[in-house]
């Protein structure tokens, strides 16, 4: 079974701003963020957070359920 991740992630240049969602592959996702962020090529994303769960299109339902306006 292939690992699934939920991760938030932050851009430098908004830090009020956090982008969350769901990969298989953290480097890749990370390497997408940075080099298609459309702002600036100062504003590079890290992560916050990051976990490999079982069913992440369900956690993310419910995270974005609960945590975002």
């Amino acid at each position: 079974m292939m690992k699934q991740y939920l991760y938030i992630a932050q851009g430098s240049l908004e830090p009020s701003k956090c982008k969350i969602g769901i990969t298989n592959d953290l480097n890749r996702r990370l390497k997408e963020y940075n080099s298609t962020t459309g702002i600036s090529a100062e504003n590079s994303y890290s992560y916050l957070f990051a976990a490999e769960v079982s069913d992440m299109r369900a956690l993310e339902r419910d995270f974005k359920k609960h945590f975002l306006i």
